[in-house]
């Protein structure tokens, strides 16, 4: 069974795309797996600290 939690490290909103790939391509903030939420707010949601 798969367990993607174990690799998303982050979660952000739609419109921060690029940031979270810029993130994702400079493995800044130990970013491993960048979800998009659709309809979130920007600046509401961030690393996820499982």
């Amino acid at each position: 069974r798969l367990q993607p939690e174990l690799i998303v490290t982050h979660r952000l909103a739609l419109e921060e795309a690029a940031m979270g790939y810029k993130m994702f391509d400079q493995k800044q903030d130990n970013c491993r797996k960048v979800i998009l939420v659709p309809g979130a707010a920007a600046g509401t949601l961030g690393p996820d600290y499982v």
